[in-house]
Order: structure tokens, then C-alpha cells, then sequence
């Protein structure tokens, strides 16, 4: 029984490229002779030397594709070239160009001297090979007008790369031959004014006042901001824009509103931390909206409305990080001072900042303040033990005691712990009253009318109680130096 052997398929074999010119027959793997297969210009930059390939071409509604080639037979000295104006830039030897007969003399002829040698337009001189067989070499003369022909064909090869001409209704860019453009002088003396400009851009920037002229230098910053450097404002700043997700509702008579809205709006001028840079800034120097919108390039009106609405924003905010620590919760991140009071809770102290007199006797009477001798108001102030701020009261006419504001402060009292320490002046009186909490209060010891001086342990007591309380100063000495709330308090006195 004869077996079945099934036939299988071969592939067929990839012959390679084909020429893409009309009437030629190369192929890359059938030639009999090397040829080099070209891919038209690719890129931008060379969008306008495609053209001149296609068009050379001429195939009329046609658009070259990645796999499209043109031999090197079409290309003047049989390969193609990179420099402009030379003779195998483009494509120029096509079989739709005549054959020409190169000419001699009628006297040459009827002698039987010169066979006549057949010439191609753009090729090399290349003697036929009947002419080989029959008859001996050429002469030196049809050498020398050979060659002389073939110079001027390469001259009309580089005008055909310059020139394109108008065929089968389709327009064609037509290049010009190359000339000295203005462009030539004129681009250098843009690029020098163009450094100029940039100069003279960075010099602009450094005489404007913005954050980025101003967060360089701490000695600076500390002094627009009363923040220590800049990395303390980033850190402040990325805090509340992570609670507010980067945007903020502006005030509009309402209480301000954070939450983010899917509605982006208009673009802001400032950016988000620029607008808290405006905040602090006002807030230490106390300048005039007309000064800040002047400084910061926005109006005067933009200005007072992101004033307010930051200072809604940061009240909510940042009255959360006023916590009551202790000094036993990290003893390690204490003062050495402090050390010393295990329990301790708060180091308290009241300060008290001038207004200006007021009009009617019953605001006098409470503003008047026995202790300054003007007219002021007064507020107290706590410090926990790792001098972070953890308590301001309510502010009161300069004639209110120490005293009536610690007792009257119920939300400063109520969150004293029992058996906590606190650190005060003299002046606070109200030890029998913390006491019934459960709270002890720690004051510098008197010495009365009765002996001239204190004892070697009071001494002592009351050396380490000042050093511990001379905290809670500079933290008041640091609030005072806002020279806005000083304005502030001027303008509410006037009303």
C-alpha cells in the first residue's frame, strides 16, 4: 500500500526591496550586479527634501510608504549623497529621460574614423560593447568632449535638486538658489538681546519682594514672617493644604468654607503658599492693603479678601494644635529647667498691649491699667514645658487682675489634670483655688516687710523658678512683635 505524504507549502522567499520608479525593474536579491536600495528622507527636518523625492518620481496621487525604495541607478554617479547642492542629492536619472547621440563632425564620419558612441543623459561615458569588439578605443578628443559633457550634465543635476517644476496639475514647492538670507545677520543679534533680556529678568527678580527672593536667607525670612526659616513655613504650609486640599472658598461675608469644590474656577495670581506668605507677612508688619497689593501685584480688594479668608482658615485650624503636654509624656525632648517639676502642665503669664484712649468714661475705666499707666488690654498666655504655646485667654481691659482672668478662663481650668503643676508670677493669687482641683501652683516666694532678705534656699527656689518662667517671656516678647494686632487694637478702641 503506497503511503500518503502530504505536501506542504513552501513560503515564498523574500526577494527583498523593489524599486519604486515607474518602468524600473530593480530588485534587492535578484540583481546581478550591486545595487544600493534608498528610503525616502524621514523627519520633520527633512519634510522638504521628501517632496523633492516624490516629485522626482512622478507618480501622480501618491504618498511613499516606510517600505518604498529607489535604487542607486537613478542617482547620479550610482549612489546617493548627503550634500546639498551635490549631484546625487536627489534623484534625478529616470528611463523617461532621452537617450542622446554624442556628436561628431560629418567629415569624421565619412572618413569611418569615429564610430558614433551612444550617451545617456546623466550617465558616465561608457563606450557600447559592439564598439569594444569592432572597432579600437575612443580617441582622445571623444574623451575630452565626453568628459566635457558630463560636467555640464552634473551642472543641470544640481539645478533639477534646486528646482521643481509644475507637472500633471499638481504645485510643487520650488526652491530658489541658495542665497545670503537676512535671517543669517539678523539671529545672532536676537540671541544677544535675547541674554540681555534674561539678564535683566533674574537682576528684576531679585529687586522684587516675592517668596522666592525672600526664603533664601533666614535672617530674612525671620524678619517678614517671624517664623525661624523657611523649611518651618513648608511645614506649616503642607499641613494645611493637605486639610483644605490646595484651595480655599474666599471669604464672602459668610463663615469661611475649606472643603474642596469641583469647580476649579479662575486661576488664582497667587499660589497657595504665596497666599500664606501674604497672611504672615501683614501680620508682622502691619502694612496697608494698598502697600501688600503693591508689593505682591494683585489689587487692594484681592488682598483684603484673602486676608480674611486665612485668617478664619487658620484660627479653626491651628487653635487644634494647642495641647496641654506635660513635661513626664517625653522627658528626654524637655528643657533641663523644667526637669526639675515632674507634674508639670503650663507655665503661665499675662501681657498687656497699648490702645489708644478711649472715648466714653465707662471704656476708660476698664481699659486704664494701674500697672503701664495707659490704657490697655490684657490677655494671658500658657507655655507647656517643651515651649510650644498651649493657651491664649480671651482679652480683657488693662484693669482686670491676673487673678480674674485665670479663674474667669474656664477652658484653660477645666483642662488641668489633677495632681499637675503649674508655674506663675507672683501676681496669680490663686493657689487655694487650684488647689481645690487638685492642682498645685508653683510662685517665686515673698519676702515680705519683716526681714531684709530671703533665705539660701528661697534664694535657690526662686533662682530656678525665674529661670523657667524667662520662657514664657519670650514667647509674649515674640507675639508683641506682631505690629499688626497693635494696629488692630487702635482701630477696634476708635469703634
Amino acid at each position: 500500500m503506497a503511503a500518503a505524504f502530504a505536501v506542504r507549502k513552501q513560503k515564498p522567499i523574500y526577494q527583498g526591496s523593489r524599486c519604486c520608479v515607474p518602468g524600473c525593474k530593480n530588485r534587492q536579491g535578484t540583481d546581478t550586479v550591486k545595487r544600493s536600495y534608498y528610503k525616502f528622507p524621514q523627519g520633520e527636518a527633512n519634510r522638504h527634501l521628501r517632496r523633492l523625492w516624490e516629485a522626482s518620481v512622478r507618480r501622480a496621487d501618491w504618498v511613499p510608504s516606510n517600505y518604498d525604495r529607489i535604487c542607486s541607478d537613478h542617482f547620479v554617479g550610482g549612489k546617493r549623497t548627503h550634500t546639498k547642492g551635490s549631484a546625487g542629492y536627489i534623484p534625478s536619472v529616470f528611463p523617461w529621460q532621452k537617450v542622446c547621440q554624442s556628436r561628431t563632425s560629418k567629415t569624421a564620419i565619412q572618413a569611418g574614423t569615429v564610430t558614433p558612441v551612444p550617451w545617456r543623459r546623466h550617465d558616465t561615458w561608457s563606450p557600447s560593447p559592439e564598439h569594444d569588439q569592432e572597432t579600437p578605443g575612443p580617441s582622445n578628443r571623444q574623451i575630452a568632449f565626453a568628459q566635457q559633457r558630463e560636467r555640464k550634465k552634473q551642472e543641470e543635476a544640481r539645478e533639477n535638486s534646486r528646482h521643481v517644476w509644475k507637472e500633471h496639475g499638481h504645485d510643487y514647492v520650488e526652491t530658489s538658489k541658495e542665497k545670503p538670507s537676512i535671517y543669517d545677520e539678523e539671529l545672532p543679534r536676537l540671541y544677544k538681546k535675547i541674554q540681555e533680556l534674561e539678564k535683566e529678568n533674574s537682576q528684576l527678580k531679585q529687586r522684587v519682594f516675592s517668596l522666592d527672593t525672600v526664603k533664601e536667607c533666614d535672617k530674612d525670612f525671620q524678619r517678614y514672617t517671624n517664623l525661624p526659616n523657611f523649611a518651618v513655613f513648608s511645614a506649616v504650609s503642607d499641613y494645611l493644604k493637605k486639610i483644605c486640599k490646595g484651595h480655599l472658598k474666599y471669604w464672602r461675608g459668610q463663615e469661611t468654607d475649606c472643603t474642596p469644590t469641583k469647580r476649579s474656577g479662575r486661576e488664582r495670581s497667587l499660589s497657595f503658599e504665596e497666599e500664606f506668605f501674604l497672611v504672615l507677612v501683614k501680620l508682622k508688619s502691619g502694612d496697608f492693603n494698598q502697600q501688600i497689593a503693591g508689593r505682591f501685584g494683585i489689587s487692594t480688594s484681592q488682598v483684603s479678601k484673602i486676608f480674611t479668608t486665612w485668617l478664619n482658615f487658620l484660627h479653626r485650624e491651628l487653635r487644634l494644635l494647642f495641647e496641654m503636654k506635660t513635661s513626664w509624656d517625653k522627658p528626654e525632648t524637655i528643657p533641663e529647667c523644667f526637669r526639675r517639676y515632674d507634674r508639670l502642665v503650663s507655665v503661665i503669664d499675662c501681657t498687656e498691649l497699648q490702645v489708644e484712649m478711649a472715648g466714653t468714661l465707662q471704656a476708660r475705666k476698664e481699659t486704664y491699667s494701674n500697672y503701664k499707666n495707659r490704657d490697655t488690654i490684657k490677655f494671658m498666655v500658657g507655655m507647656s514645658p517643651n515651649l510650644t504655646v498651649n493657651f491664649v485667654s480671651k482679652a480683657y481691659g488693662g484693669r482686670a487682675s491676673d487673678k480674674h482672668i485665670t479663674l474667669t478662663s474656664a477652658a484653660f481650668i477645666n483642662q488641668l489634670p489633677p495632681k499637675s503643676v503649674i508655674i506663675a508670677d507672683k501676681g496669680f493669687n490663686v493657689s487655694k483655688e487650684l488647689q481645690s482641683r487638685g492642682v498645685q501652683l508653683i510662685v517665686p516666694d515673698y519676702k515680705g516687710r519683716g526681714r531684709s532678705q530671703f533665705s539660701a534656699q528661697e534664694a535657690a527656689s526662686s533662682e530656678c523658678i525665674s529661670s523657667a518662667r524667662i520662657h514664657i517671656e519670650r514667647i509674649i516678647q515674640r507675639i508683641r512683635t506682631f505690629i499688626f494686632l497693635a494696629l488692630l487694637l487702635r482701630f477696634l478702641n476708635k469703634t
